[in-house]
């Protein structure tokens, strides 16, 4: 490589507290990003993961970083609806943690999932409408991941507990 006036320059070898890499941060960080957009492509063709796929429908780091500020409790309900792997009757019968049927403890019409207590429980409903606002799954979709620790979000939380008795 030349330098100024044309005489060799040589690329002093980089000092400092880090080992050094070679490779640019920002190229690190395209491939990461790269690899997780493909990664949750490849995961939104697996024929479950229905309600995880409705709310989380692309990346975010808004979304990440939302999730990483809840506290512990509200995270794991949260991550809970999302996943559908919370303590709802189905989960824990699918487990094998409850012997009885899985019929939803408030109104015994349905299974007890994420997405009846959500969309479908005729024994919530009017609350669920008093909290979100709506009752149509897109609507829930936007909403659910704006839950923070807010004097609102700790009103939903504590609502989430005592319906589910979590």
């Amino acid at each position: 490589m030349r330098g100024f006036l044309g005489t060799k320059e040589l690329m002093p070898w980089p000092t400092g507290a880090q080992p050094f890499c070679g490779v640019p941060r920002c190229e690190s960080c395209r491939v990461v990003s790269k690899w997780i957009r493909a990664e949750h492509e490849r995961r939104s063709l697996h024929p479950g993961l229905r309600m995880s796929r409705m709310v989380l429908q692309s990346p975010s780091s808004k979304v990440a970083s939302d999730l990483l500020s809840l506290n512990r409790s509200m995270s794991s309900q949260v991550i809970g609806l999302i996943t559908g792997h919370g303590h709802l009757r189905k989960h824990l019968h699918r487990v094998g943690i409850l012997q009885e049927d899985p019929l939803c403890r408030m109104c015994d019409n349905q299974e007890e999932t994420t997405g009846h207590l959500i969309f479908d429980c005729p024994a919530i409903v009017r609350e669920h409408y008093a909290v979100f606002g709506s009752l149509e799954e897109e609507f829930f979709s936007r909403k659910i991941l704006i839950i923070s620790n807010t004097s609102f979000g700790r009103s939903k939380n504590r609502w989430v507990s005592k319906r589910l008795k979590i």
